[in-house]
């Protein structure tokens, strides 16, 4: 993440501010080392927060959807789970890496959280940064959820940059907390995931 590089540079600006003002012995430089020092800690805060997040470019028109990730979910016998759940998105130029989730049931689900920044100057104009935090499964029949345990993973952490986002309303950047509804899967389906300013768009690929 740039904005996490950038922390880390002005803290070896820091130090070197520092030596300055430690020689020269002037208001002026320690007044300027606190405030790089400042800055390199908040920058260095905001790139740990979006280490987990995902940046996208928004589309021409925003509330058409941007694709973010391309979804293939297979139905499998014979196997202590039933589902093989792969994601690749669509960002990642290598067409052989993808994330592979295997989980038990016969529908599925997704979790996710969405910055949207959007440009001060055009409204149609923007940027998404997206994560999955929880990709789960359920039985349709109850009774089969009693006799099969159900895996699900919850790959989400304290994000207390987006949950201040969320609080505070901005005109800029809005938090956006998506729970996709349950899919039930075929022998194999697949599927694009496409980021709007209302969440996640899951449309079945043509």
């Amino acid at each position: 993440m740039p904005i996490l590089l950038l922390g880390i540079g002005l803290i070896f600006v820091s130090l070197l501010l520092l030596k300055f003002a430690l020689t020269k012995r002037k208001l002026f430089f320690w007044f300027i080392f606190l405030l790089c020092l400042f800055f390199s800690l908040v920058f260095m805060y905001i790139g740990y927060a979006l280490a987990d997040y995902r940046i996208v470019k928004a589309s021409e028109n925003i509330n058409d959807g941007t694709l973010a990730v391309m979804i293939e979910c297979e139905k499998v016998t014979g196997k202590i789970y039933d589902m093989e759940f792969l994601i690749k998105y669509a960002d990642v130029k290598d067409d052989n890496f993808t994330e592979k989730f295997l989980l038990t049931g016969n529908q599925w689900s997704i979790q996710g959280k969405i910055l949207l920044i959007k440009s001060l100057f055009d409204s149609d104009a923007g940027y998404f940064l997206y994560k999955i935090t929880c990709i789960n499964a359920k039985f349709l029949n109850p009774r089969n959820a009693a006799e099969s345990p159900q895996l699900a993973y919850n790959i989400n952490r304290t994000d207390k940059l987006w949950d201040f986002f969320k609080k505070h309303n901005f005109d800029f950047i809005r938090a956006i907390s998506i729970t996709t509804k349950y899919r039930r899967i075929d022998k194999l389906d697949k599927f694009n995931l496409y980021l709007t300013p209302s969440g996640f768009d899951i449309k079945k690929s043509k």
